[in-house]
């Protein structure tokens, strides 16, 4: 090794040559790069970068790159000075030179500080010249090395500035499937900024996504299924994407995906349900079996998207029941009692509107419902105190709920919710107590617990529906015989 690395720093240009490639190949061994980085080996490497005939330059950059796979090179590598020259490679090398240097950035890149050091060495245009220039595999690298840097926030935006949304959407339409992976993936960071969410719809972006999340490879259906989730936050895409077919492979991905698509198409779902609209085509397309399964057999990730799915599609009437029928309460209200944080929030929101039904409120109770979301009022995070209060304000409509919500010891946690909860808890634990009060043992136990203070107190100060709700729940308990 150490005279490999001699031979770097003074031998020959063709022993340089030779030596830059055993080292490229040295270090597609793990122990290896290590091995390489505590023998010196980064610096002249990184020299041969900018002064390196054109095959050692090849040659060295193929080495930076597998390197560049350790953590701690990717550092070393940074502190060198190797993000210049590699950027430098990226518009004036040759071909080969182009492929290894787009490949070392998008290594590099993983690092959050490279993000910002390969931006500020200019790397982001030439990245993006090769997404529509390059050779195959430089438009695989430069996709990935895209992707990479385009989970930091100005990146998103230079990425654009720099014209890159068109190439990348050219490449998820006709690139190899490498590059239709890693394009899916640059746009599905890229996404994340609102201004990017219109352009890649203005460019043609859904189509092609939608394409992928039927047809591409596993990951790229992992990646597409990312890039819609993030771009059907937009109201306009939500349609876009519904209008381009992408509900039914989505749904196809709930179930026959795999983990990370499951999680990603439950996410895309779950946003694109917001559209009422979208409630229609997603229960039509048969989505909310495979969804309940998600919130019963999935992942962690799967059962807070799923469950967060169920929540938007049981705003529609018709879902409300469908969710119901297919089995959905009892596992949302497994989710309320041994979900992540994120999954009881969720599965706490959707029994909150399942819970306007009729039978599912009768239902809810039947399957142990009501002590998780009031547990959820008492301990839960503030979304899941809203949430939960959402939920046993309209599961309290059901006259045997109003003494289950009491006898499972909701109402004084209900009642601190009124006190010292978001106002959005305060309205609708306000709401809650209006109709447990309808109870006359429940109007005692209410005023033993504290409950008139502060629904007088919402009367005065809470927000316009906060104030008719503590108003409402103040006049049931007035009548009290």
């Amino acid at each position: 090794m150490e005279q490999i690395i001699q031979d770097l720093r003074s031998g020959s240009a063709w022993t340089q040559e030779q030596a830059a490639a055993e080292l490229r190949n040295l270090a597609l061994n793990a122990d290896n790069r290590v091995a390489i980085a505590r023998a010196g080996g980064i610096a002249p490497l990184v020299e041969l970068t900018h002064s390196g005939s054109a095959v050692a330059k090849e040659n060295a950059a193929g080495a930076l790159r597998n390197l560049a796979v350790n953590d701690d090179n990717k550092v070393a590598i940074a502190q060198a000075g190797g993000i210049a020259p590699l950027v430098e490679l990226t518009h004036i090398g040759s071909a080969v030179a182009k492929e290894n240097a787009a490949a070392a950035l998008w290594n590099l890149a993983v690092n959050a500080d490279n993000q910002v050091a390969i931006a500020q060495a200019g790397g982001i245009a030439p990245l993006v010249e090769l997404t529509h220039s390059g050779s195959a595999e430089a438009k695989e690298k430069a996709a990935g090395a895209l992707r990479t840097l385009a989970v930091n926030d100005d990146n998103k935006v230079a990425i654009a500035q720099a014209g890159g949304i068109a190439p990348l959407v050219e490449l998820t339409r006709s690139g190899s499937a490498v590059a239709k992976e890693n394009a899916a993936g640059a746009l599905w960071n890229l996404a994340v900024n609102d201004d990017n969410s219109v352009a890649i719809a203005q460019v043609g972006g859904i189509a092609p996504l939608v394409e992928l999340t039927r047809s591409g490879s596993a990951v790229a259906k992992e990646n597409a299924a990312a890039a819609l989730w993030n771009l059907a936050v937009n109201a306009d895409n939500q349609v876009a994407i519904a209008q381009a077919g992408g509900i039914a492979p989505l749904v196809e991905l709930t179930h026959s995906g795999s983990a990370e698509a499951k999680e990603k198409a439950a996410g895309a779902l779950r946003t694109l349900a917001v559209n009422d609209d979208n409630k229609v085509a997603i229960a039509q397309a048969g989505g909310i079996a495979p969804l309940v399964e998600l919130t019963r057999s999935g992942s962690a990730v799967a059962k807070e998207n799923a469950a967060g799915a169920l929540w938007n599609l049981a705003v529609n009437d018709d879902n409300s029941v469908a969710i119901a029928q297919v089995g959905g309460i009892a596992p949302l209200v497994e989710l309320t009692r041994s979900g992540s944080a994120g999954a009881k929030e969720n599965a706490a929101a959707a029994l909150w509107n399942l819970a306007m039904n009729a039978d599912n409120k009768v239902a809810i109770a039947r399957a142990g419902g009501i002590a998780p979301l009031v547990e959820l009022t008492r301990s839960g995070s503030a979304e899941a105190k809203e949430n939960a209060a959402g939920a046993l304000r309209n599961l309290a409509v059901n006259a045997d709920n109003q003494v289950a919500i009491a006898r499972a010891g909701g109402i004084a946690p209900i009642v601190e919710l009124t006190r010292s909860g978001s106002a959005e808890a305060k309205e609708s634990a306000a709401a809650a107590l209006r109709n447990l009060a309808v109870n006359a043992d429940n109007k005692v136990a209410i005023a033993r617990a504290g409950g008139i203070a502060p629904l007088v107190e919402l009367t005065r100060s809470g927000s316009a529906e906060a104030k008719e709700s503590a108003a409402a729940a103040l006049w049931n308990l007035a009548v009290n015989a």
